[in-house]
């Protein structure tokens, strides 16, 4: 029972002996053949007559954290078909181990899988955790060796490219839709390659492919018959591409409606707010104001992106590849293809971000007008309304609600005008701050 259980195969190997090296925590295994004849891997001639015998070194799978090493006595046979080139061979063990391997069928398998799985130095250290300890370069070398299974032909193709060198050389990759599985990598993108590969894989009743002509060309050539789709990805991307270039040529169209619009709003007669907590009167407030440092430097990096995109249109007139004005002028070759398509220089419009008091704006303002103008009751009415506890706009006006009424409160009966003031203006701040989110909301 013992040497059932630890023999490779037991219907062509006996165990002869067992032995463990403690110092090397490694069990070695000794096995000889049981078969009285053997057959000629060339000829298949069965054979009686043994010329010598030899051991063999295999590798097994672990047992209890240790190594497992098997010698395995086999034997040469002299071949009994006198016409055979092969006079002399050595009995094969196709169940335990092919020819020439040094491990087994179950321990070369199991590495197999760790290499696929995990790829070569990750492998490596799983293997040695696993006391089979193997190196990257092996775990390589067995994905190198694994039979690939021939991939039928699939009914749904899908045909799109990949970069073997990005900017450099690109190839063409063929998945089947229905099981999401590559079939097959094609060295280039080009009509007659896919079509000669259609040719050679008949049965393909659906193309889905993006809108390159040399794609359609090679499905029109090599299967007439088969329909050729557009897939969701590539519609999508060339839906957003086109409405992208679309919004960029009538920036400036998009930019006088909007102006035009604000000014209607401006010139629209309202009633103004009287002015809070000493802020300062509209007419005050419409003073022009000198650019701020953050203005100054947005103004600098536009006109440097400016300079580029001139320099890139320039470049392009002369005939200059996309790749070489890339590395001519620094940028990468996204951003030149987007300069090169857009027809005029691309404005960088970023989208007013909203905020947490949005829905609740209407109801703070009504009760702000109405005479309610304590932060913490405001704060505790819209909660109650469904606003979340952890909005970080309620908690900041809370806590300076809190610390300012602790100023307030601690104020002693005799002030400095210094201090006075300053305890003032303390009191004004959480209201202040109040506003300011109701006006940026």
């Amino acid at each position: 029972m013992t040497s059932v259980l630890l023999l490779p195969d037991s219907a062509v190997l006996a165990l002869v002996a067992l032995e463990v090296d403690e110092s090397t925590k490694t069990i070695i295994a000794t096995a000889q053949t049981t078969s009285s004849e053997a057959r000629c891997p060339l000829c298949q001639q069965p054979a009686y007559r043994v010329q010598s015998r030899y051991v063999r070194t295999l590798a097994d799978l672990s047992c209890c954290g240790q190594q497992v090493r098997w010698f395995i006595h086999v034997r040469r046979f002299w071949c009994e078909n006198e016409t055979c080139i092969r006079k002399i061979f050595t009995e094969r063990l196709p169940t335990c181990a092919p020819a020439y391997a040094r491990r087994t069928v179950q321990q070369a398998t199991i590495l197999c899988e760790l290499a696929f799985a995990l790829g070569g130095k990750a492998g490596e250290r799983i293997t040695h955790l696993l006391s089979m300890a193997v190196s990257h370069d092996t775990l390589l070398r067995l994905i190198d060796r694994h039979a690939v299974s021939a991939a039928s032909t699939p009914r749904v193709l899908g045909v799109d490219d990949f970069a073997w060198k990005k900017g450099r050389r690109y190839g063409t990759i063929l998945i089947d839709q229905e099981t999401h599985t590559v079939v097959d990598l094609l060295p280039d993108r080009e009509a007659e390659t896919l079509a000669t590969w259609l040719k050679e894989h008949p049965g393909v009743e659906v193309i889905s492919r993006d809108r390159a002509g040399a794609y359609a060309d090679g499905a029109r050539q090599g299967a007439p018959d088969a329909q050729q789709v557009s897939d969701r990805f590539h519609l999508l991307v060339n839906l957003g591409d086109a409405l992208k270039r679309m919004f960029e040529r009538k920036h400036e169209s998009l930019k006088l409606i909007a102006t035009a619009e604000q000014t209607d709003e401006e010139q629209a007669p309202q009633a103004l707010p009287p002015p809070i907590f000493g802020e300062k009167s509209t007419e005050e407030a419409i003073e022009p104001k000198p650019a701020s440092p953050r203005t100054a430097q947005q103004q600098v990096r536009r006109a440097k992106r400016q300079s580029r995109y001139e320099e890139v249109m320039n470049l392009h007139e002369q005939g200059v590849s996309q790749v070489a004005i890339a590395e001519m002028v620094g940028l990468n070759r996204d951003t030149v293809r987007h300069y090169l398509h857009a027809s005029a220089f691309p404005e960088i419009v970023r989208p007013k971000r909203g905020s947490k008091l949005d829905p609740y704006k209407d109801y703070l303002h009504q009760r702000w007008e109405t005479g309610q103008q304590n932060v913490t009751h405001l704060i505790e009415e819209i909660r109650a309304q469904g606003c979340a506890r952890e909005c970080n706009h309620c908690s900041r006006l809370s806590q300076r609600q809190t610390n300012d009424s602790r100023v307030d409160g601690n104020l002693p009966a005799l002030q400095t005008a210094k201090s006075a003031r300053q305890a003032h203006s303390a009191s004004l701040r959480t209201a202040g701050g109040l506003a300011l989110c109701l006006q940026s909301a």
